[in-house]
């Protein structure tokens, strides 16, 4: 690791995207009762790393890290499943939201539902789908490492 928690929960989170992405099924595998191994102790060691020396407690980096991961878990879950949803319907998100326009305006006025209306079309324009999940990923990371470094820099 570098030493700048950053770029160093960065390739953690990154790393686990990247495994996600090549091997959707870890998305199924259980979490409360995890694999034993060398591996596996060597994976969690890296991770911590990142965040040794901080000035978190041990609970608070084991907190931490769990909040990376579970977040990226999320996201990478939300990405999986899109791409899964594209290939089994062969359309893209553009032409499923096309044919769904009509129901979602049905369903949806304007008056009803201004402000998820209004955030909805924005998002949808900007991202061609109802969703980006790397796009969150990205933001969300950066709002965790923001958050980690206003409290260490409260300590």
């Amino acid at each position: 690791h570098s030493g700048d928690l950053r770029t160093d929960l960065t390739a953690v989170a990154d790393q686990t995207w990247h495994e996600l992405h090549a091997h959707p099924w870890l998305l199924q595998a259980p979490k409360s009762r995890p694999w034993i191994g060398p591996h596996v102790s060597a994976r969690y060691e890296w991770q911590l790393g990142a965040l040794e020396g901080i000035g978190l407690t041990d609970l608070e980096m084991d907190q931490a890290l769990a909040m990376v991961l579970g977040f990226t878990e999320a996201c990478a879950r939300d990405s999986v499943e899109a791409a899964r949803a594209r290939a089994a319907s062969t359309m893209s998100d553009v032409e499923w939201w096309e044919r769904n326009a009509p129901v979602l305006a049905t369903l949806m006025s304007a008056d009803d539902f201004p402000v998820s209306g209004r955030v909805g079309q924005a998002a949808g324009e900007e991202y061609q789908a109802a969703a980006d999940p790397a796009r969150t990923y990205r933001f969300g990371l950066a709002r965790i490492v923001d958050g980690l470094e206003v409290l260490l820099a409260g300590r």
